[in-house]
C-alpha cells in the first residue's frame, strides 16, 4: 500500500464518522460532515487502478475532482456559517437543503460533462487545476475565518477542534498547492529534466496529504467527545 492508499483510507475513516456528525449533532456542523463525506468519494475514484479496477471512462475520473470542488464547497460554506454564527448567534443551515444543494451541484456538473465532448487527459488536467486553485484559495479565506473564530473560542472547550482545522488547511494548501505546481510546469512530463522539483512537490503532496486525512479524523473525534 502506498502513501496515496494511505491517505484515501484516513480520507474514508473520517468521512464514515461524519455521517453521525451530519445526522446527530448541531446542523451548524451539516455542510463540514458532508464534504469530510464526499471527499474520500472523489479519492477513492482517482485512485485509479490502486485499489478499484482500472477505469477508463474518463467520465467517472472527471467526477471525482468535481466531488472534490463540490466537497471543499461545502466545508468553507460551513466554516462561513460558523463564523456568522460566532457573530451573530444565528444560525441558517438546513440540512434538507445543504443536501438538495450539494445533489443539484452534483447533477449540474455532471450533466455538464455529459452534453460537452468526451473530456480527454488535457480536460481532466484543465479541471484538475481548476479544483486545485478552488481549494487554495478557499483554504485562504478559510484559514484567516478559522484564526477569527478561535480568538472568539480559545477559552472555550470546543476551540481544540479549531485549532486542528487550521492545520487541516495548511495541510490543504500543501496537499492540493504542490499538486497545483506539478500540473502548472507540468512537471510529470519533464521530470527527467527536474527531477528535484517533482521529487520534492512530490513529498510535500503526500506530506500534506497525511497532514489533513489526519486532521480530519482528529476533528471529527474530537467533536463527538466534546459535544457528546
Amino acid at each position: 500500500m502506498d502513501f496515496s492508499t494511505a491517505i484515501a483510507g484516513l480520507w474514508i475513516i473520517a468521512g464514515a464518522l461524519s455521517i453521525s456528525l451530519f445526522f446527530r449533532f448541531p446542523r451548524i456542523w451539516s455542510s463540514i460532515a458532508l464534504g469530510f463525506i464526499l471527499i474520500p468519494c472523489g479519492e477513492i475514484i482517482l485512485l485509479n487502478g490502486s485499489v478499484l479496477p482500472r477505469l477508463e471512462n474518463n467520465y467517472i475520473l472527471t467526477l471525482g475532482h468535481v466531488l472534490g470542488m463540490v466537497a471543499m464547497l461545502a466545508i468553507s460554506s460551513g466554516i462561513h456559517e460558523y463564523y456568522i454564527f460566532t457573530r451573530s448567534l444565528d444560525c441558517i443551515e438546513n440540512r434538507p437543503n445543504i443536501v438538495v444543494l450539494v445533489i443539484a451541484t452534483l447533477l449540474g456538473s455532471m450533466l455538464f460533462l455529459v452534453v460537452n465532448p468526451h473530456p480527454d487527459e488535457a480536460v481532466r488536467d484543465a479541471i484538475r487545476i481548476a479544483e486545485n486553485t478552488i481549494w487554495i484559495c478557499l483554504s485562504l479565506i478559510n484559514i484567516n475565518l478559522l484564526r477569527k473564530i478561535y480568538l472568539t473560542l480559545k477559552d472555550a472547550p470546543i476551540a481544540g477542534a479549531f485549532r486542528a482545522f487550521l492545520v487541516l488547511f495548511l495541510g490543504f494548501l500543501l496537499w492540493k498547492g504542490s499538486q497545483l505546481y506539478m500540473d502548472v510546469y507540468q512537471l510529470k512530463q519533464i521530470k527527467g529534466l527536474y527531477a528535484m522539483h517533482y521529487q520534492i512537490m512530490a513529498w510535500v503532496h503526500l506530506f500534506g496529504g497525511v497532514v489533513s486525512s489526519l486532521s480530519a479524523v482528529f476533528i471529527v473525534l474530537y467533536l463527538k467527545k466534546v459535544m457528546r
